[in-house]
């Protein structure tokens, strides 16, 4: 065995040995994004409810409640099964009865 070789196993070794660190640590950087990731997706409101006539008064009511302090800014529209879009007022018409 030269030297030629010798030099050629040490650097073989060295690349494993930083190859391992390089990927413990992606390896880390992966597992923390995820978490990153899941923690936002639990946490994140729904941005619509749709509410059916099988609930009660009470339920509706509560649900709005609920809806209302998780969001600052509502738009709400009321509409029965023969509406098929739904429509692109203005918040100007919010209080009006159709």
């Amino acid at each position: 065995m030269d030297a030629l070789d010798i030099i050629t196993i040490v650097c073989l070794v060295g690349i494993f040995i930083f190859g391992y660190f390089i990927v413990k640590h992606l390896d880390k950087f992966l597992i923390e994004s995820k978490k990153h990731i899941e923690k936002g997706s639990e946490t994140k409101e729904p941005s619509c409810i749709i509410l059916t006539d099988y609930a009660s008064d009470e339920e509706l009511l509560e649900e709005i409640h609920k809806f209302r302090k998780r969001h600052k800014q509502i738009y709400i529209v009321l509409q029965d099964s023969t509406c098929h879009q739904l429509p692109h007022g203005s918040k100007n018409n919010s209080h009006q009865k159709q």
